[in-house]
């Protein structure tokens, strides 16, 4: 599977990016305590998590939509509610405190596209204004 990213060249011309979308290159841009989307637009990536791999719980200010291609992971929230989220699955959420577990049978690799657009508004729960987080 190819990611390919557009991006603009010094005269203003579309060009293919050197950049790839690669797990080193998510790392980079969300699992960072910034914001990970443009103050206007959206952010797409397709990620992948190897074998038994985990992330670690976060918060992103973010309104994200994200599809599974491949594999199983285990989606855990910081209420401690977890589901099983299998490739054709989709899962909706905005600015809450989350990580991702592979739990993919006989050590398989999970594979994800993410949509995510800046959240816009300040979120509001618990009786306070959330924020970027991460443990």
């Amino acid at each position: 599977m190819s990611h390919h990213i557009t991006t603009h060249d010094a005269t203003g011309k579309a060009v293919y990016s050197h950049a790839s979308g690669t797990r080193e290159l998510h790392q980079s841009l969300f699992l960072s305590p910034r914001v990970i989307t443009p103050d206007k637009g959206t952010s797409a990536l397709v990620t992948a998590l190897n074998p038994g791999e985990e992330w670690p719980m976060h918060r992103t200010m973010t309104f994200d939509v994200v599809y599974m291609l491949e594999g199983v992971v285990e989606l855990d929230l910081d209420s401690g509610e977890k589901r099983v989220v299998r490739a054709g699955d989709s899962v909706t959420q905005r600015g809450t405190k989350h990580k991702w577990v592979n739990v993919t049978p006989d050590g398989g690799v999970t594979k994800w596209i993410v949509f995510a657009q800046a959240a816009g508004d300040v979120v509001h729960a618990g009786g306070k204004s959330l924020s970027n987080e991460w443990d």
